[in-house]
């Protein structure tokens, strides 16, 4: 695939022996900095969705309020060593490209192509790493109490908008969580419109 955010997506999907074509299609949008406007970079978000989903296979759809803490900070410092290896999560940053002149033809762009690749098999060996790993995450869990459940912007739009057309997933809307703060409460790009272009 040309879209960056699936190409994370789909091998992670595999190695973890998750099918989900809803959740696939869902990062159609969100490539390219989101519309290929170059904001946070299709890799990251298609990361942050992954760590999202197999957070979820983990627990078994049963999310409570530390399990999405913790998920946000994952995030977040995923964020960060892609920001520490590539000098910026945002694609209009990067040196190679011109967001302000690209077309869609300009996807092809030899020089974007390579950076993308680039970013991606270097984003795919790190969740390979992190994921082989057992102790990377802790999963023990301590008790926050009767803690009230938190409104996430992604999954607002996402589930506003399933209720209004009928059509949506609700792992997609749990998964969305992700995208909270601009990917990991990391100031990315907005979390609300990365779940409206889910929709």
């Amino acid at each position: 695939t040309f879209n960056c955010a699936k190409a994370q997506l789909i091998p992670l999907q595999e190695m973890q022996g998750i099918q989900d074509d809803d959740l696939i299609m869902a990062l159609t949008g969100l490539a390219g900095g989101i519309l290929n406007n170059g904001s946070t970079c299709g890799v990251v978000i298609g990361g942050a969705i992954s760590s999202a989903m197999i957070r979820d296979k983990e627990l078994a759809g049963q999310w409570t309020l530390e399990d999405e803490i913790q998920l946000l900070d994952e995030i977040r410092k995923d964020v960060a060593w892609f920001e520490a290896r590539f000098g910026t999560c945002l694609c209009r940053e990067r040196a190679e490209q011109n967001y302000q002149r690209i077309t869609m033809i300009g996807l092809l762009n030899p020089r974007k192509v390579k950076g993308c690749i680039a970013r991606t098999g270097a984003s795919m060996a790190y969740f390979m790493e992190k994921y082989d790993s057992a102790d990377e995450r802790t999963k023990s869990k301590t008790t926050m109490g009767a803690a009230k459940r938190c409104e996430h912007c992604a999954q607002k739009i996402l589930r506003e908008i399933g209720r209004e057309t009928g059509v949506g997933s609700k792992r997609v809307e749990q998964i969305s969580i992700a995208l909270d703060g601009g990917i990991g409460l990391s100031g990315g790009g907005c979390g609300a419109l990365s779940g409206a272009l889910m929709a």
